[in-house]
């Protein structure tokens, strides 16, 4: 089954896609659930994300990871960031390239894929 995350639980029977019969006896009795409540998976796709939503995340993102390696705005310059410019990436007022995005990765030493993953 492909994993997405576009899928959330059913509203019936709270299962997720996830739940697959090789995650133990318990997805076991929730898929035979599953089968009783309607015979077929119940799909419901989060809506599509904005531009404007995804800046922002990804500028909330690059902030929790500054202030976790305990830097401020001003220090960013260091990596070759411009104060007011750094300042309008964590507001999310900046849409970011891809050389930018690997530029905050190596200054955080975490790999590109952590700038996207969003709590």
């Amino acid at each position: 089954m492909p994993r997405s995350s576009r899928f959330l639980p059913c509203a019936n029977h709270g299962l997720s896609p996830f739940d697959t019969p090789e995650a133990g006896e318990g997805a076991i009795e929730k898929h035979r659930q599953l089968r009783r409540c309607s015979g077929r998976r119940h799909r419901t796709t989060l809506p599509p994300m904005t531009d404007e939503r995804l800046m922002k995340l990804v500028g909330k993102r690059i902030r929790e990871l500054r202030t976790a390696h305990g830097l401020k705005q001003e220090q960013m310059c260091r990596f070759g960031f411009e104060y007011k410019y750094y300042q309008r990436v964590e507001y999310g007022q900046k849409n970011l390239s891809l050389k930018t995005l690997n530029r905050l990765a190596k200054a955080f030493g975490v790999p590109l894929s952590e700038l996207f993953r969003f709590d």
